[in-house]
């Protein structure tokens, strides 16, 4: 799929480099492994909140994605669940399709990134 979303890196090693000083390697791995776990629950949320229209708890689970995956540096996904609280702010029924869309290429790309990055440990 074409959008300015796909310019975005999906990962800011930079983030993670300085989970890992501000914490330790040890908790970094763990938060880093939370937050795929994390992801996958909240895209199935998404999914399951985009095909019954629940604008609120849409909005809800991807403020919690966006929380999470900017922790560990997924800059794209945090921009990604930036829109989509936004298209839910407007009820902008179009736009949340297009945005779920692309978060069903974001989303597994992002945890692979992350896995990428647990399995260099």
């Amino acid at each position: 799929m074409d959008s300015p979303l796909n310019t975005l890196p999906l990962l800011d090693n930079a983030t993670l480099q300085q989970l890992e000083a501000d914490t330790s390697a040890e908790a970094t791995v763990a938060i880093v492994s939370a937050t795929i776990s994390d992801l996958r629950k909240l895209s199935l949320y998404m999914e399951s909140d985009l095909a019954t229209l629940d604008v609120a708890d849409l909005k809800a689970h991807a403020h919690l994605c966006k929380s999470a995956a900017g922790y560990c540096g997924a800059v794209r996904l945090v921009q990604l669940c930036r829109e989509l609280e936004s298209a839910c702010m407007d009820n902008n029924e179009a736009q949340l399709i297009t945005l779920t869309n692309h978060g069903r290429d974001t989303v597994p790309a992002t945890e692979a990134i992350l896995q990428e990055w647990l399995d260099q440990r």
